[in-house]
């Protein structure tokens, strides 16, 4: 039966790296461009791949990934899965006014579906005054990376800034979207408007402090359940302006969450039993699973000029509960020198998610023991799991990128992280060490191409 896990854990990093490096070749041997056509003059095959490799496995006791949407045990025992990727899009002009696009994305994700590898499925339509209506799984347009997360090669670093897109379980949504481009010779603009929903796994980084958790329950192991969110209705607008050197972009973004976490039946129990000797259990039940209102504000720009590239991001995230809230952003600068480029990135999160309630040592509780154990560890628990909703870390990453052919790139870089105390939502600090502030850092390498 170990056999069998251990080759299950192993599987899809096998496919992972067996399908880029069969990609790889098939693109290398058949040339294949943007304007080669396999099924008539009105279709375009494309595809994208990442082989890379990290050092996830170099703490036992930190965990590292690139977003929520990844399982931090998996990667770091496979230091393969945290950016490897593979993906393939096609194309389609049904007419002069309508397009179809279709995505297909693999990578390492948690308690994946079929479904959940359509990264894109959506037909456009596009009418004679630049008014486009869109349909189907399609593209955030709140970010300067939108449309271009899984595809490694579109973008100087080895993956987005985690600090700001980390947290970020998706990057679609299933809606409708109404858009309008305009403008002139020197400046382009683009306004959108959309509203939509989502369905998407993710995985909470819940700690674990074995000094401090109750011996009365036994020992305790790491507590990694996988969680999904409901995101329903989402309303989105924003511009985008574009000129030579220049790419400014806003927007904002209203959405409704409703969270559906492993423990949230066990809780409410303790809710029903406990309540009276504990009133803020209440309160606290309804800051962690009670639906949430969230609204996100984000600008973006991008600057480049010759042999130098800037670009940045910064949002400010309202949340009317414990949850996903706060600042985030990251500054780049990078400089070419003919094949090579190297880079610097600067990353921030600020997130101030809490709960105020009257302590478990502060009340006037009964004498058994056993419901003295259970009230201690349940707030043992709601602390930890606001420690896995906090995101308070800064970054800086040096790296540099090799365009050694046509279309295919090899990167390297290494990051420090700065983790404050108390937070744990992204990179996983286990055995107490989510409470303490922290300095650690990891190398990566990675080898990207399209075809």
């Amino acid at each position: 039966m170990k056999l069998f896990v251990k080759l299950g854990k192993h599987f899809l990093m096998s496919v992972l790296i067996v399908g880029v490096s069969l990609s790889y070749v098939y693109a290398n041997q058949n040339g294949l461009k943007k304007q080669d056509s396999l099924m008539g003059e009105r279709w375009n095959f494309r595809g994208f791949g990442t082989l890379g490799y990290a050092q996830t496995d170099k703490y036992n006791d930190t965990f590292f990934r690139r977003d929520i949407s990844q399982d931090a045990v998996r990667v770091a025992d496979d230091p393969f899965l945290l950016d490897s990727r593979i993906g393939l899009q096609v194309t389609g002009e049904l007419s002069d006014h309508w397009e179809v696009v279709l995505q297909t994305v693999l990578k390492q994700k948690i308690d994946t579906e079929l479904s959940d590898y359509i990264n894109i499925a959506f037909a456009r339509y596009t009418n004679t005054a630049n008014w486009q209506l869109t349909l189907g799984r399609q593209p955030f347009d709140l970010f300067l990376m939108s449309e271009n997360r899984n595809v490694g090669y579109s973008y100087d670093w080895i993956r987005p800034p985690v600090e700001f897109y980390g947290a970020l379980p998706s990057d679609s949504f299933d809606g409708i979207k109404i858009s309008k481009t305009w403008g002139g010779f020197e400046h382009d603009w683009y306004w959108h408007a959309s509203v939509g929903k989502m369905d998407e796994g993710f995985q909470l980084s819940v700690p674990t402090d074995t000094n401090s958790f109750p011996q009365e329950l036994g020992p305790i192991s790491e507590i990694r359940g996988v969680e999904s969110t409901k995101i329903e209705p989402i309303y989105t607008t924003g511009v985008t302006w574009t000129s030579n050197n220049w790419q400014l972009h806003g927007g904002v973004s209203w959405l409704e969450i409703e969270q559906q976490l492993d423990f949230a039946n066990d809780f409410s129990l303790l809710v029903n039993l406990f309540s009276g000797l504990w009133p803020d259990l209440v309160n606290i039940s309804d800051q962690l699973l009670g639906k949430n209102q969230i609204r996100h504000f984000g600008l973006g720009a991008k600057w480049e000029s010759g042999p130098w590239k800037l670009q940045s991001e910064v949002s400010h995230v309202d949340s009317d509960r414990a949850s996903y809230q706060g600042q985030r952003g990251y500054f780049s600068l990078s400089r070419r020198y003919d094949e090579w480029l190297g880079y610097a990135v600067l990353g921030y999160a600020n997130d101030g998610s809490s709960i105020e309630y009257q302590a478990v040592s502060e009340l006037d509780l009964p004498s058994d023991p056993l419901i003295q154990a259970v009230l201690f560890a349940t707030q043992y628990e709601i602390d930890n799991r606001l420690a896995a909703l906090k995101q308070n870390q800064t970054s800086l990453t040096l790296g540099v990128r090799w365009d050694f052919a046509s279309e295919k790139a090899v990167k390297v870089q290494c990051e420090n992280y700065w983790f404050e105390g108390g937070s744990n939502a992204l990179i996983d600090r286990v055995n107490g060490n989510y409470l303490k502030d922290q300095s650690q850092a990891w190398c990566s390498f990675a080898f990207d191409w399209v075809f």
